[in-house]
Order: C-alpha cells, then structure tokens, then sequence
C-alpha cells in the first residue's frame, strides 16, 4: 500500500510503469532457437581468446620450468664447488 504523503503523480508514474511492463510481458514471445543461435555465436567468440589464454598458460609454465631447472643447476654447481675447495683446504692443511 502506498505511503498517503507520496505525491499522485509519483504513483500514476508507477501505474504507468506496470501497465508497460504488463504490456511487454504480453508482446514477448521466448524464442529458443534464438536464444541459442545468440549463445553459440556468443561461446564461439570466446574461443579464440580461451585459445590464447592456454597457449599462454603453456608458454608461463615452460618458462618458469626453464628458471627452475637452471636455478637449481647454479645451486648444484655452488654446492659442487663448495665442497671442492673445502676438499682441497682440508689437504693442503694436512701436515707431511
């Protein structure tokens, strides 16, 4: 129920907008066979771009593979490295 203060021609608006509404409710037919030649065209757009996005995905994953492959093969080389030159201090410290 309306507020009794709201002013009369607020109200005839909202009237209006429901005899509008109810009009094209009446006038709508559903049309499946549009709606699903729309969703197809629509889906068919994204593809490309799906594409894309894994192609990407593929691209990111290989590389950070690469970084982590030569990350840990400089770990390794330190480490190797590492225990050289303590093997080799550790012999020239040994008395003859």
């Amino acid at each position: 129920m309306p507020d009794p203060s709201t002013p009369r021609d607020l109200v005839n608006f909202q009237l209006a907008l429901l005899d509008a509404y109810e009009k094209l409710l009446e006038s709508c037919s559903w049309d499946q066979t549009k709606l699903n030649d729309v969703l197809k065209s629509v889906m068919s757009s994204f593809l490309p771009l799906l594409r894309a996005q894994r192609e990407m995905r593929d691209q990111l994953l290989a590389s950070q593979r690469e970084l982590i492959r030569q990350y840990r093969q400089s770990l390794e080389t330190s480490l190797h490295q590492s225990n050289h030159q303590a093997s080799s201090s550790a012999t020239a410290a040994e008395p003859e």
